[in-house]
């Protein structure tokens, strides 16, 4: 069996992450490679981690210029050496012992995609401008089983390489945000099961409230040009914000969140990044965006 790990980097320290790959892919004696592709961080990460540049089972790439997920993804899949690929993000912590065995006997049977998926601490963060995106990855992004079924999120996933490389790229997608609903809708239509099972990562890296809000709307506008190109049908199933979206479209509500978004926007603020945010409100606020993106 072999495998290759895949994982691009920006801005973060991976040493940890990396570290704790090494010593199970030692035990398991496969063959696995582990590549990093960084994907322009500034030069005090890099120098964090160049000593993998001299480790055997590590291979370590650099962008010149900062490409997004999806193009760094799939500049990864060209790279590796294995039909197996696995795909971690960044700012995971491998928290099983048995890991990356695991996703070997996953190996060992058919299968297309697999995702292990991703859970957050349990413990709520001290610093408070770090509550809401710590709020919102364990209410909506930490899901039951049933409920995984339904969304492929890609911070933690095993697939072929040769359907890795099939899946078209975007053009017009640009910044952060949705990769992984395109890439589960595009699974979906062209019958690759996502099979899940319980192999989970910690997700490490929560973003302040400013930096989260920041990035929750530059999704948005992924999100727009997804519909714009997609079965509205279908993405509803898949992003529930669209499902409101067309909701309120069909009843003439559009206006109205729009203008309750306005008066309230300054209230509305000043609770996501207080002590207790409201995931109802920043729900909310992501909608009104989202509907001005079509004004």
């Amino acid at each position: 069996m072999s495998l290759s790990i895949l994982i691009p980097v920006y801005n973060f320290d991976i040493n940890e992450l990396v570290f704790a790959l090494l010593s199970q892919v030692r035990l398991q004696k496969k063959t696995v490679e582990i590549i990093l592709l960084d994907d322009c961080s500034g030069a005090g990460f890099k120098n964090q981690y160049m000593h993998f540049v001299n480790t055997p089972e590590v291979k370590v790439f650099f962008n010149t210029e900062n490409r997004g997920r999806q193009l760094a993804r799939k500049k990864l899949a060209t790279l590796a050496a294995y039909e197996n690929i696995l795909f971690l993000d960044c700012d995971m912590v491998i928290i099983k012992p048995n890991f990356i065995q695991q996703y070997n006997q996953i190996i060992k049977n058919d299968f297309s995609v697999c995702s292990g998926s991703h859970v957050y601490s349990k413990t709520k963060p001290d610093d408070k401008s770090r509550l809401l995106h710590w709020k919102y990855g364990s209410n909506r992004e930490t899901r039951q089983k049933n409920e995984r079924q339904k969304h492929f999120t890609s911070g933690n996933f095993l697939i072929k390489k040769n359907i890795f490389n099939a899946v078209p790229v975007l053009q017009s997608f640009g910044g952060y945000g949705h990769e992984d609903t395109f890439w589960g809708m595009w699974f979906y239509n062209n019958n690759y099961p996502v099979k899940n099972i319980d192999n989970p990562v910690l997700h490490a890296g929560v973003e302040t409230n400013a930096v989260f809000l920041k990035k929750s709307m530059e999704a948005l506008v992924n999100l727009k040009d997804l519909a714009m190109q997609t079965d509205p049908e279908l993405l509803a199933k898949h992003v529930k914000l669209y499902y409101w979206y067309l909701g309120c479209k069909r009843y003439k509500l559009l206006e109205m969140v729009v203008f309750f978004n306005k008066i309230f926007k300054n209230s509305f603020y000043k609770n996501l990044y207080s002590a207790n945010p409201s995931l109802k409100i920043f729900d909310f606020v992501r909608l009104a965006y989202f509907i001005q993106l079509f004004n």
